[in-house]
């Protein structure tokens, strides 16, 4: 007799014997289901693991991508860091005001990696051949290793989503709506200031300070 726990398993049953195939080159979302530090290619990259929750191809739902972010810097701009902290932003485990904040006052942004795993974000995956030998194609993240976004981000806002998951996690699938503008600032009226007072003289006229 066997308990299954379902947790870890794909939302249709359908999938569950998909899971170790090959992603087909798409847009959608997927759930981040594994993290290792130095764990993808020998201990030169760090490896991303998810599956995708709702896809272009929907047979590929349930199945699982994994991708190596590189550690070393080899162009000396930062990427390795680039991608870690696009992901982080995307994820939700960080946000581009909290980036520019930290950003602003000259601190570090410290966040734990590990707290990506059960995270959706919406991803885009693109075939590219093997730059040393051409015959071999793989299965990359979009945009030069950048192609992910967080699930409210309108840009995205077309792409296939699990709105029924992220509704579950506390995410709405539509952006939240934008402020109000502030209403017009009332005009106030004065009263006219009061006629001052004419001096009493024999030249004076009475009435000279009673409106007509």
């Amino acid at each position: 007799m066997f308990d299954f726990d379902l947790s870890d398993m794909p939302d249709n049953p359908e999938s569950i014997g998909s899971g170790g195939q090959r992603a087909t080159p798409g847009r959608g979302m997927a759930i981040i289901t594994g993290w290792e530090e130095y764990g993808g290619a020998s201990g030169k990259a760090h490896k991303l693991t998810v599956e995708l929750a709702a896809w272009s191809t929907p047979a590929d739902v349930g199945k699982t991508h994994e991708e190596n972010i590189f550690h070393h810097d080899t162009t000396g701009k930062g990427f390795p860091k680039r991608r870690m902290l696009s992901l982080a932003m995307a994820a939700g485990l960080t946000s581009p005001a909290e980036y520019q904040r930290a950003k602003a006052e000259g601190q570090a942004l410290r966040l734990d990696l590990q707290q990506l795993v059960g995270r959706p974000i919406m991803l885009e995956l693109v075939e590219e051949p093997d730059q040393r030998d051409p015959s071999k194609k793989y299965i990359r993240v979009a945009n030069i290793g950048l192609g992910w976004h967080h699930p409210l981000d309108p840009k995205v806002a077309a792409w296939p989503k699990d709105a029924a998951r992220l509704q579950r996690m506390g995410i709405t699938a539509t952006a939240p709506a934008k402020p109000s503008a502030p209403p017009p600032p009332q005009q106030v009226t004065r009263p006219p200031a009061p006629a001052k007072p004419v001096a009493a003289s024999d030249d004076a006229d009475p009435f000279g300070n009673v409106p007509f």
